[in-house]
């Protein structure tokens, strides 16, 4: 897969395997680290084609590839019905790749359309579904599917790929490997100095503690005042969702025998697992999400709080 930068060993895994492969994938992990560029790139591998996929349309396709993403706020019935006729088209042999971007964006109504294509699949289709989590999919095809996860990039492999860009080092220790993320950034200005160490005291205050749940209460109590006007936690639950991302990248660098990048206090997070730091990552796209809604920041703040401790049953 060439022109894809991070990520070698998955895209290694993913090669070895394209001869038997189930036929329906999930490609799960935090947004903007390159997911939708490696499916892309495995569809041209497994299929051949060289005709370019315009990923800013709800549908995109070519006689091999065919790509779908949200059409506003989700993925519709009727981008799934054109999607099941054009595969009941004949293609004389020819293998075809779906990629479902954002594929946890699909209605209810989608995916149960979309189905009996995923328990029956047509001869030569392989589905790809892109999306943050597997546990934010529909239980229908998160059931039918295997999940090959992606881990955040090394700073290295994110100033590689902004390389005709000037990214300071804050930028990169932000986007927490995501480059889409550090390009967010760069284009909102934002400054980390100050906002870092409240991200940082909040999930310090949900690590495990001698005292139980009281004492964890009485520490995130004491974060309440912590960033008090509007768009100190506005900057704030955006830089969260981003730390979090850095948890998944040490994650992995401890698994490969390195040293965990998180500060000292953070370093428990480390020792989650997998679908703990799923249930992290979904508590905080929720939250990002909530905030795109104008929802009262202070109440998301400690609502946010107690749904880390609740959801990793932290004691």
């Amino acid at each position: 897969m060439s022109g894809v930068i991070g990520h070698l060993k998955t895209r290694q895994e993913l090669e070895a395997r394209r001869a038997r492969l189930p036929s329906s994938l999930i490609f799960a992990g935090p947004d903007g680290i390159g997911k939708k560029r490696v499916a892309l790139e495995f569809a041209r591998l497994l299929t051949g084609e060289t005709r370019a996929i315009d990923c800013t349309q709800p549908v995109s396709q070519t006689d091999q590839i065919y790509f779908i993403s949200p059409d506003g706020s989700q993925i519709k019935i009727e981008q799934v019905r054109d999607l099941i006729q054009f595969m009941s088209l004949a293609r004389e042999g020819r293998p075809l790749v779906v990629i479902f971007d954002d594929a946890h964006l699909l209605n209810p109504q989608a995916g149960n359309a979309l189905l009996k294509s995923i328990e029956e699949p047509p001869l030569g289709v392989q589905f790809l579904f892109v999306s943050p989590s597997s546990s934010l999919l529909l239980s229908t095809i998160r059931s039918r599917s295997q999940v090959v996860r992606f881990s955040p990039l090394t700073d290295k492999e994110v100033a590689a790929v902004l390389a005709d860009q000037s990214v300071p080092e804050w930028v990169l220790e932000a986007a927490a490997g995501s480059p889409g993320r550090a390009l967010e950034l760069l284009k909102s200005g934002e400054s980390a100095t100050d906002v870092f160490p409240v991200v940082d005291s909040l999930l310090a205050a949900c690590a495990p503690r001698a005292g139980g749940p009281s004492s964890r209460a009485k520490a995130l109590s004491e974060l309440r005042d912590v960033a008090k006007e509007r768009d100190a936690q506005e900057i704030a639950i955006r830089f969260l969702v981003r730390r979090v991302g850095q948890v998944w990248r040490a994650r992995a660098v401890a698994d490969r025998g390195g040293a965990s990048a998180l500060p000292k206090t953070l370093g428990w997070l480390t020792e989650l697992s997998f679908e703990q730091l799923e249930d992290l990552t979904d508590a905080s796209l929720e939250l990002e999400a909530d905030l795109k809604r104008n929802a009262d920041r202070q109440l998301l703040w400690e609502a946010f709080s107690s749904r880390i401790a609740a959801r990793l049953e932290l004691v």
